[in-house]
């Protein structure tokens, strides 16, 4: 098979599963000889296709890095010697088979009537286990990864990093977007080396935690609020840690808010939150559409307000406002931000980048007027993602989903200031 075929496999499949947003199925447990971090590759007769393979209890994430692929969650079967894993993205499934012999694995890849052999070795390179943490929602177990200052010897404090919109992974990852950017992870590396602890972990429906969610209508946003209240509980008990805090990024902001009110942290800090609710947000999006629309969102937003689902709406708006995505949206319309963040009734640092492209200095401001008491701070030339980038519009968007791109200047300094104050 030519491996500008199998590329070509690769990228449909991903860009379907970015376009339908697909919610993975619940999976058996992976037998335990097979977890851990495995790099392989699918064999053409034109070269090698590299693949990761992360094994885990519940199921496995694949990276593809010749096609921005990481984190993608894919359905699994085990046995002592046998893994099979495939990847639904609305088209053909892309299918893994493979036999185990040792530290090595070999077998096929298929699309449709595509296949190719494939191959993957056990890595010599695996997670610290001292870094990997779990903790109980009350109704599941979600993992994690904790960073901790070298040596030392006191009680740091802690963060709780929550990530934000989407399919957000620990790491601020979304494998619905190509690449990845690994901005949580450099914040929690950079905030031990200033010694403070951090604990950041998969939401559900992203990394690990892709597997909680059996079916679009089961996710609630109140979901993410109780886990992020949950987490803190958790530390609240761990004798290693002195006080305990909330950074919330974007949507994670706002989870962090509402969680705050529940498991009262020492702080909380919001990065690149906005003072728009969902409702809002949709209002301005849907401004120029035709006014029959206008009137059928406002209608929809109502209903759904109620606690009450609507069956049957315009195809223009299916996207949206689809039947399955409507419990999520319901419970979504309850945390408004203007509400919830000064319920919090915690000292709190507001965080925005001057070169922040997705909320507007409008949004910030209008955050920042119900919230009088929080020390408000504009970091100078951080994007969306905590990126430093200069005025160049493509240079913004290339931090998205590439890694290289260093935090922004003053970001770090200002969280620790925060704390230790």
């Amino acid at each position: 098979m030519k491996i500008r075929t199998i590329a070509l496999a690769v990228a449909t499949f991903a860009a379907s599963a970015f376009a339908q947003a697909a919610v993975p199925a619940a999976v058996p447990v992976i037998d335990a000889s097979w977890r851990g971090v495995w790099e392989g590759g699918i064999e053409t007769g034109e070269g090698t296709v590299p693949v990761t393979v992360r094994v885990h209890e519940r199921g496995v994430l694949v990276d593809v890095p010749g096609q921005d692929l990481y984190g993608f969650p894919a359905a699994a079967h085990s046995s002592a010697n046998g893994l099979d894993f495939a990847m639904s993205g609305g088209g053909e499934p892309l299918v893994f088979e493979c036999s185990r012999k040792g530290n090595r694995a070999e077998g096929s890849f298929r699309n449709g009537d595509a296949n190719a052999p494939f191959f993957m070795v056990f890595s010599d390179i695996q997670p610290d286990p001292a870094t990997l943490v779990s903790f109980d929602s009350g109704e599941s177990t979600i993992n994690g990864a904790l960073s901790l200052p070298a040596g030392n010897a006191g009680r740091p404090p802690l963060v709780v990093l929550l990530a934000g919109a989407g399919n957000s992974d620990r790491n601020g990852n979304n494998y619905s977007v190509p690449g990845r950017n690994d901005a949580l992870r450099q914040l929690a590396e950079a905030l031990a080396e200033a010694g403070i602890a951090s604990y950041r972990y998969d939401k559900r429906g992203a990394g690990e935690s892709a597997w909680l969610i059996p079916d679009e209508e089961s996710l609630l946003f109140s979901d993410f609020v109780n886990d992020a209240a949950a987490c803190a509980r958790s530390f609240r008990s761990d004798g290693r840690f002195g006080k305990i805090y909330f950074f919330g990024h974007a949507e994670g902001a706002l989870v962090a808010a509402a969680a705050a009110g529940m498991a009262k942290p020492d702080g909380l800090i919001a990065a690149c939150a906005s003072g728009r609710g969902i409702r809002e947000i949709i209002a301005a999006e849907t401004a120029d559409a035709p006014e029959g629309y206008r009137r059928e969102i406002a209608s929809i937003l109502a209903e759904l307000e109620k606690g009450r689902f609507v069956d049957e709406v315009s195809p223009w708006l299916e996207r949206l406002f689809r039947r399955g995505f409507q419990p999520y949206l319901a419970s979504w319309l309850r945390y408004d931000p203007v509400v919830v963040f000064p319920a919090a009734r915690c000292p709190t640092l507001l965080l925005w980048g001057e070169r922040d492209i997705q909320v507007g200095p409008e949004d910030f401001l209008g955050l920042q007027a119900v919230m009088p008491y929080a020390r408000t701070v504009m970091v100078s030339a951080m994007n969306h993602v905590l990126k430093e980038v200069s005025v160049d519009v493509d240079e913004n968007f290339a931090s998205f989903n590439d890694p290289s791109f260093p935090l922004a200047t003053g970001l770090v300094a200002e969280i620790v200031s925060f704390i230790g104050k």
